[in-house]
């Protein structure tokens, strides 16, 4: 069996927040870092599990891929509002809610942020001014912020 440990990294889980400086960890005779947040299958993982760093990461690249599809979402594309939900739910969306049954166990105030980027995305889709509630455009788009399910009218 090969191991390249040139890419393995070490985590210790724990929530206080001691400085303890760990012991040298050594695998086929060389030694592994110790780090404080580790990516794996695109999830990062921090030594508290508050997912903060993670959720970043979500929304930097959510909206990426959300400029990407501006032109199709947008003000001014002329599919009707169907397509534009069809393309949330089936292209966005999953992007989204990848492994969130891990970090849905995150903090309160990091979970309020995934909340936000679809709520944002919504109103994008549905022309709404920014300063309309979220809550009737989510209906309206079969959206349920809680679960990211579709939901029938």
């Amino acid at each position: 069996m090969a191991v390249n440990t040139d890419k393995s990294q070490a985590i210790i889980l724990r929530k206080d927040h001691s400085n303890i400086t760990h012991n040298t960890l050594e695998f086929f005779d060389e030694e592994i870092e110790w780090v404080t947040e580790v990516k794996y299958l695109e999830l990062i993982i921090d030594n508290k599990l508050t997912f903060r760093q993670h959720i970043q990461y979500l929304k930097e690249k959510f909206w990426s891929k959300i400029n990407m599809c501006l032109p199709l979402i947008g003000k001014y594309s002329k599919l009707s509002l169907y397509i534009k939900v069809l393309i949330f739910k089936r292209i966005l969306r999953p992007f989204l809610t990848y492994a969130a049954p891990i970090w849905g166990q995150a903090a309160p105030t990091n979970k309020k942020k995934t909340q936000v980027i679809p709520n944002k995305l919504l109103k994008i889709i549905t022309n709404a001014p920014w300063y309309s509630p979220s809550k009737k455009y989510q209906k309206a788009a079969l959206y349920s912020n809680t679960n990211y399910r579709a939901i029938k009218l």
